[in-house]
Parts: structure tokens; C-alpha cells; sequence
């Protein structure tokens, strides 16, 4: 039964206000479909330890009661826009286990939104969309995306799970990275999808190296990335009206 399913998670944060609208608890879900070498959350990657090299555990298995008490402690700080969002990794990934917590936030009318990179199962998508009040996608490579083995057979394009969830689409991000995204290749992909599906303007975000830290933590490898120069990312705004570039 789904209601017994466990869903992994790393990481819970309070009173956020960029996961989508008002005051949000975010859910970090584990498991992902791509292996982005620049990756913030790499304790998130379906392969990473579950452990950190201090011993300290990284992952944990909640119940449905569990994390649903968990989340409703916070429902008074939600207001009327705030809400949920579950982020990752991939948690279009767990979307069997979350189904039956979702419905059951939705019934406290709790806003849900989903920060997905798009690469999961359709039928995962079709599984929680009902649910789901919002998405933020996060692309990443368009061209060449970092696809674990794991899970480069089980996934459908992206590109469809784009048109299914189209008209719940709120937020576009992407990372700039100097020779990875933000290339011409890259950049034209992200301007195809964006006139094709009059994608919100994207909000293109300052590589940090904040995961390079969890990655040494975990004793997992992750090189360290160069932010694109100032002049490179003002071509690629003037490409996208009214797009920003949000320091962190």
C-alpha cells in the first residue's frame, strides 16, 4: 500500500521564501536522475552515501504520519500563499510514497508546490499532478544532460514532462556555469523551450560551492566550478526579458 511506503529525505528547512510563494517548509527528497557534477545537494544523488564520513547519519525514513506531523507544525506560519515544497534530488522520483501525503495536505488545504528538473517518469508526474498546486523546473544541461546509469533507461524526455505540467509551471531556474551552462549550445536550448511554451523569464542563479563542502563531507569527489563573467551574463539576461540573476 502506498500509505505504508517510507519516504527518505535530507534535509527539512523552515520558514523559506524562495521555494515558491509565502512562507514554505521545504522537503529535500533523496534520489535524482542526473549526476551534475556541480550539484549543491549531492547528498541527494541516488548513489551518495547515506552516511557522512564523521558518521553522521545523512538520509532519513520518515512514516506518512511522521513527516505529515512534521509538515502541519508549520501550517500556521503558511498564510494564505505560503505552503510545502518538495525538492531534492528528484522527488518527482518518490512520487508513489508522497501521493497519499499530498492528498492529505491538500485536504488542510495546504499549498504544494514541486522543484523538479523534469527528468523522472511521466507516469510519476501523472501519479502526484493532481496534488500539486505549483512547479519550479530547474534545467540544467539541455543538450547533454548528466543522466545517472541507473536511471537513463527508465526516464522519458524531459521535454514531454514539460508540456504535461505546463500549466502549472510558476518558476524557471537555471545555474549559471561558466562552459557548462552557460554555452551558446546550452543557452539556445533554454531560449527553444522558452519561446516554444512562453516559459516564465528564467532566473538564472550564482554558482556557489556550497556542495563542494558536502561533497568532502561525504568523501565524494565534485571539482569546483567558475561563475560565467560579467559580461556573459549580461548577453544571456538581454536574451530573456525581464529574467534576473539572484546572487547567493
Amino acid at each position: 500500500m502506498q500509505a505504508d511506503l517510507l519516504i527518505d529525505t535530507t534535509a527539512i528547512q523552515r520558514l523559506c521564501l524562495h521555494d515558491g510563494p509565502g512562507v514554505r517548509t521545504t522537503v529535500f527528497l533523496k534520489g535524482c536522475s542526473l549526476n551534475c557534477p556541480w550539484c549543491c545537494n549531492p547528498e541527494t544523488k541516488t548513489d551518495a552515501p547515506y552516511r557522512y564520513e564523521n558518521g553522521e547519519v545523512v538520509v532519513r525514513s520518515w512514516d506518512q504520519e511522521q513527516l505529515y506531523a512534521r509538515i502541519i507544525k508549520d501550517k500556521e506560519y503558511f498564510g494564505p500563499d505560503g505552503g510545502v515544497t518538495f525538492s531534492g534530488g528528484e522527488p518527482l522520483l518518490q512520487a508513489e510514497a508522497l501521493q497519499p501525503l499530498a492528498e492529505r495536505l491538500k485536504k488542510e488545504n495546504i499549498s504544494i508546490f514541486v522543484e523538479t528538473s523534469l527528468f523522472a517518469p511521466h507516469v510519476n508526474f501523472q501519479l502526484l499532478d493532481g496534488c500539486i498546486d505549483g512547479y519550479i523546473v530547474d534545467f540544467k544541461v539541455l543538450r547533454y544532460p548528466f543522466l545517472s546509469r541507473r536511471y537513463k533507461k527508465e526516464l522519458f524526455p524531459y521535454e514531454r514532462n514539460l508540456k504535461y505540467i505546463l500549466p502549472k509551471v510558476e518558476r524557471v531556474r537555471m545555474v549559471l556555469i561558466a562552459g557548462l551552462t552557460d554555452t551558446e549550445a546550452n543557452i539556445a536550448g533554454l531560449q527553444e523551450l522558452y519561446r516554444k511554451y512562453r516559459l516564465p523569464a528564467p532566473e538564472f542563479l550564482q554558482y556557489h560551492s556550497l556542495g563542494k563542502g558536502k561533497a568532502d563531507r561525504l568523501g565524494v569527489e565534485q571539482p569546483l566550478f567558475k561563475q560565467p563573467s560579467h559580461e556573459r551574463i549580461e548577453e544571456i539576461l538581454k536574451l530573456f526579458p525581464n529574467s534576473q540573476y539572484a546572487k547567493i
